[in-house]
């Protein structure tokens, strides 16, 4: 067991590598698991919590996993690029065909969607 010890009731526990090392959790030989010592959120930030972007993986059955890009950066995930906010009522998620994703009108009127549902059921 790894711990800090003293008198302050807060003291950080701060692993090191040298160089450009990596810390590095597991054996190569299975799957590393990282997780919270009881029901506690397991919350990934940088730069001590200020000015940083942050994963949280809540605790509990149907816990969400938010990102939070730090000001405004955004979530790219798979090459795709999120929008940093919330579009209007009957928006759809839309590309730009180069990896950009925004909130805009999708481009389907009422009479394409009926025909499309008598096409394909």
């Amino acid at each position: 067991k790894l711990s800090a010890l003293g008198d302050d009731s807060n003291i950080d526990l701060a692993v090191s590598p040298k160089g450009s090392g990596e810390i590095v959790v597991g054996t190569g030989a299975a799957d590393a698991t990282i997780t919270s010592s009881g029901a506690h959120n397991l919350v990934l930030d940088t730069n001590s919590g200020s000015n940083s972007g942050v994963i949280t993986i809540v605790d509990g059955s149907n816990g969400n996993i938010t990102i939070t890009p730090n000001g405004s950066g955004n979530i790219v995930l798979d090459g795709l690029t999120f929008p940093n906010a919330d579009g209007s009522a009957d928006q759809a998620l839309i590309t730009n065909g180069s990896g950009t994703l925004s909130f805009g009108t999708a481009g389907i009127t009422t009479g394409k969607a009926i025909a499309m549902a008598i096409v394909f059921g």
